[in-house]
C-alpha cells in the first residue's frame, strides 16, 4: 500500500494532584493505494483511534483515504479549524517507498529518482517520513536518492529513524487458527514463494538452494507457490484462492512451513514465520534469527536453520518430530495458553505499533529539529 500520513499535534494540559501534566494529540491521515492492499475507492473518511498504552501522554488518531488530494483537503480543513482555536499544529507526511517500485508507478518513480520532484511535497507538512516493509538491499535504488528529501524514515533496519516490526508479529488473537490435530498433518513442509531470484541483488541469497538441499535428504517439501512448484501431491493440496487469499488454512495442512526470507539483513523479518504461528504449525526459519527470536512468544515456537550444521542434520530433526508427537507438540505448547497482552508486555519491540511509533517520533522531532532546518532537508521543497 502507498501511505501518506499527516500528523497534527497539539498540547493539552491536565491537572493531577496540583501538578500540570502536558500531553500531545496526534492525528494521522493515511492514503492507501489499491495496488498495495488498500481500497479501490474510499468515498468517506475512515477514522480510528490508535491505542498506545506505552505512550500515556500521546493520543493517536488515524484517518484513511484512498486519494492523496482528498487527504490534503482534509488536512487543510483540519489545520484551519485548529488554528482558529489558537492551537499550534505539527504535521508529518509519511510515504510508502514501495509504491514507487510498483509496476503501476514506474513512470512516476523515474521522475522521482532524478531528485527533482519527490512526493515529500505532496502534503504541505512540517515533517516528512518515508516507510518500507522491504529489505534495504532490495530498495537501495529508492532509498539513496529519496532520503535527503525526508526528515526521517521507518523500516525494519536498525539504522532507521523508526525501527518497525512487521504487523504480523503482534499475533492478534482473533487470527490465530485452532491447532490442527497431529494425526491429520502432512508429515512434511510447505514452501511458498513467488520471488524466484533469477537475478540476485546485494544481500540476497538463493533460498531455493536451501529448499532443494533439504528435500534431497528425503524429507518431504511441497512447493505450493511459483518457485519450485511441486507436482500434484497425494492429498490434492494447492495454494488457491478458496479462502479469499488467506494462505493459513493451506499451511495448516502441513507440520512445518519453510519460512525462508528473500534477503538476510539485520532486522528484516517478514510475515513468513508468523504465518506458520497463526496457522498453528511450526515455522522453519531462515533469515535474521536474532531478530525473530526476540519477537517469538516462546523460544521453541520456531526452528532455526542456523542451529543445524547442514541440511542433513535439519532433515533428520524434522523427520524425528514428524514421527514423535510428544516432541513435536513442545514446539506448539505456547499456542495452548497464549495471552497476547502478556506477549506484548514481555516483548519491548511490540510495545508500540508503527502508528504509535510515528506519533512518538513526531513529538520528538518537532521539539528537536528547527523548522528552517527541516525545509533545508527537502533540497528546495520549501513549504
Amino acid at each position: 500500500m502507498f501511505v501518506a500520513c499527516l500528523v497534527l499535534g497539539f498540547k493539552e494540559t491536565h491537572h493531577k494532584g496540583g501538578h500540570a501534566i502536558s500531553s500531545t494529540t496526534v492525528n494521522i491521515y493515511t492514503v492507501i493505494s489499491r495496488y498495495y492492499g488498500g481500497p479501490a475507492a474510499a468515498p468517506t473518511d475512515h477514522v480510528r483511534a490508535e491505542p498506545c498504552p506505552y505512550l500515556p501522554r500521546v493520543r493517536c488518531e488515524v484517518t484513511f483515504h484512498s486519494q492523496i488530494q482528498s487527504l490534503e483537503r482534509v488536512r487543510t480543513k483540519k489545520e484551519r479549524e485548529i488554528a482558529a482555536a489558537g492551537i499550534r499544529t505539527i504535521s508529518v507526511g509519511q510515504y510508502y517507498l514501495d509504491f514507487w517500485a510498483s509496476p503501476h508507478n514506474k513512470r512516476q518513480h523515474q521522475h522521482h529518482s532524478n531528485g527533482s520532484h519527490f512526493p515529500s511535497c505532496g502534503l504541505r507538512t512540517d515533517l516528512s517520513l518515508w516507510e518500507t516493509a522491504e529489505a534495504h538491499s532490495r530498495r537501495q535504488h529508492l532509498i539513496q536518492p529519496s532520503s535527503p528529501h525526508y526528515d526521517g524514515n521507518a523500516s525494519m533496519h536498525p539504522t532507521s529513524t523508526i525501527q518497525r516490526a512487521h504487523h504480523a508479529a503482534w499475533l492478534r488473537n482473533p487470527f490465530l487458527q485452532p491447532l490442527p490435530e497431529f494425526a491429520t498433518l502432512v508429515r512434511g513442509a510447505s514452501f511458498v514463494a513467488s520471488d524466484c531470484h533469477s537475478e540476485l541483488m546485494p544481500g540476497q541469497f538463493n533460498r531455493q538452494d536451501y529448499v532443494i538441499a533439504l528435500n534431497r535428504t528425503g524429507f518431504r517439501v511441497d512447493g505450493l507457490g511459483k518457485c519450485l512448484h511441486s507436482p500434484p501431491n497425494p492429498e490434492g493440496i494447492v495454494m488457491g484462492t478458496a479462502h479469499g487469499g488467506d494462505k493459513k488454512p493451506t499451511l495448516a495442512r502441513y507440520m512445518f512451513v519453510l519460512a525462508y526470507e528473500n534477503s538476510i539483513e539485520p532486522g528484516y523479518v517478514t510475515e513468513k514465520p508468523f504465518d506458520g504461528l497463526y496457522a498453528g504449525i511450526v515455522p522453519v526459519y531462515l533469515g535474521d534469527a536474532s531478530t525473530l527470536r526476540a519477537l517469538l512468544p516462546h523460544p521453541l515456537a520456531a526452528i532455526f536453520v542456523e542451529d543445524y550444521p547442514d541440511a542433513a542434520a535439519l532433515g533428520k530433526y524434522l523427520t524425528y518430530l514428524a514421527q514423535n508427537e510428544t516432541a513435536y507438540e513442545l514446539h506448539r505448547a505456547w499456542h495452548r495458553d497464549f495471552d497476547q497482552a502478556k506477549h506484548i508486555a514481555n516483548t519491548p519491540r511490540l510495545h508500540n505499533t508503527l502508528i504509535c511509533q510515528v506519533c512518538a517520533w513526531a513529538v520528538r522531532a518537532n521539539a528537536s529539529v528547527p523548522v528552517p532546518q527541516r525545509a533545508a532537508l527537502r533540497n528546495g521543497c520549501v513549504l
